[in-house]
């Protein structure tokens, strides 16, 4: 596999790429027999540049007519590797997809940046916030949120980029999107406002609250009003779970609000999973990452 990545690699750095620009790459070894590829500081025309990994499933062929699913994450670097984890504790989305035998699915993490709260915002709600409640977001996140250029980035740069360098000619089954805390936000809002890109989203811990200093309920209303005006006749498929610890605790009035509506929505179909003493954290995300992904995959 090693080889096969090293070869691969070469051919695209020198010239063979589809792609406008070559792209840094390392090959990390996660454990023996496990590798991601790093892109190095990955250039966008709306945010900041970053890292991103990517996960290709042990029988991936470049070569093949092999039909691969996708899967986009928030907080990138939580998700293979402890030296680049938060408090090295990642979430081993690879442990978890060999024990479910989950094959052929190309698994994409996105590095956040130190604008992470700002691009996993949801703009479009933000903006229905009264003037105080924005001005409190923009001050504890030292400026507006920038999260519709995010998902710009993810779709017209970051997408086409994987499919060209690595699914030229292939079949993508689907095409979804994650993450955990702000990044569950950010992937519930990616899937509403764009519905023809992502077949689903999983968020785990939404962090319905936005603020991290302020449980504010009050909020919320804005929240509702913005899924009935976007919810249309589009299929949506979400998965949805909470803890009951520390921040955790803030979430299952809100998520019980969330769902509520959505039970509403014939062409919605959705998951919300209470997870009772799991808090805030990557090693709760990581004992419960099987979850949502067999709602995914295996169903």
């Amino acid at each position: 596999m090693l080889q096969f990545f090293k070869k691969l690699y070469k051919s695209f750095f020198f010239g063979a790429a589809i792609s406008s620009q070559a792209q840094e790459r390392q090959f990390v070894e996660i454990e023996a027999g496990v590798e991601v590829i790093r892109l190095l500081n990955f250039q966008s025309n709306y945010v900041d540049q970053r890292n991103i990994e990517i996960y290709l499933p042990k029988n991936f062929n470049a070569d093949s007519m092999t039909e691969y699913n996708l899967l986009y994450w928030q907080d990138g670097q939580n998700l293979f590797d402890p030296k680049v984890a938060y408090n090295e504790n990642p979430l081993e989305m690879h442990r978890a997809l060999d024990r479910l035998n989950i094959n052929n699915l190309i698994v994409i993490g996105i590095w956040n940046t130190d604008k992470r709260y700002r691009e996993y915002l949801p703009e479009k709600i933000y903006k229905k916030l009264s003037k105080s409640q924005r001005l409190q977001l923009k001050l504890e996140y030292s400026g507006k949120p920038i999260s519709d250029d995010y998902l710009k980035f993810i779709v017209e740069e970051l997408h086409p980029f994987i499919k060209n360098n690595y699914l030229q000619n292939k079949q993508i089954v689907s095409t979804g999107i994650g993450g955990c805390s702000m990044g569950a936000l950010i992937s519930f809002y990616a899937a509403v406002e764009y519905p023809d890109m992502f077949d689903f989203a999983i968020s785990m811990s939404s962090h319905w609250p936005m603020s991290v200093l302020r449980n504010n309920i009050n909020i919320h209303q804005q929240t509702l009003t913005y899924l009935n005006q976007s919810i249309k006749d589009n299929k949506f498929r979400f998965y949805f779970d909470y803890g009951t610890e520390n921040l955790d605790a803030w979430y299952e009035v809100y998520q019980t609000q969330v769902d509520t509506f959505l039970s509403n929505k014939p062409n919605v179909t959705f998951q919300t999973l209470k997870f009772e003493g799991d808090s805030h954290s990557e090693l709760d995300w990581r004992k419960r990452l099987d979850s949502p992904l067999k709602f995914i995959y295996l169903k």
